[in-house]
């Protein structure tokens, strides 16, 4: 069980990384446009 939980709390992390870095990517991206 112990193992499980921890697979699950892995995935977790690394989706609310992926999510992240996507809206870092956007507000960089939007920056980028606004300057040209």
């Amino acid at each position: 069980m112990v193992v499980f939980q921890r697979v699950d709390v892995q995935k977790v992390v690394a989706q609310k990384l992926v999510v992240s870095q996507k809206l870092v990517v956007q507000k960089i991206v939007s920056e980028l446009v606004s300057q040209k």
